[in-house]
């Protein structure tokens, strides 16, 4: 999921209210690190939601362009 920052809080907000699905969040270099582990070197590579900004992916192209997404959703481009 792909939100604008001014979105991205509301985003998380109503996923830990109406849903029990697991997400990640990556929009900073402190929360991408958090999530990177010796068997999981790409912090995009989750076994969950993963939850990011359009500025953040664009950062981190490399790693989030050799994840094989299912689907991508952006909102507000």
């Amino acid at each position: 999921m792909i939100p604008n920052e001014d979105l991205l809080t509301q985003w998380i907000e109503m996923i830990e209210q109406k849903y029990t699905i697991p997400f990640v969040v990556l929009t900073n270099c402190e929360e991408l690190q958090k999530n990177v582990t010796v068997k999981n070197p790409n912090a995009f590579e989750q076994d969950a939601v993963v939850i990011t900004t359009t500025d953040f992916l664009a950062d981190q192209y490399a790693a989030a362009k050799s994840v094989s997404w299912d689907i991508a959703l952006f909102e507000e481009l």
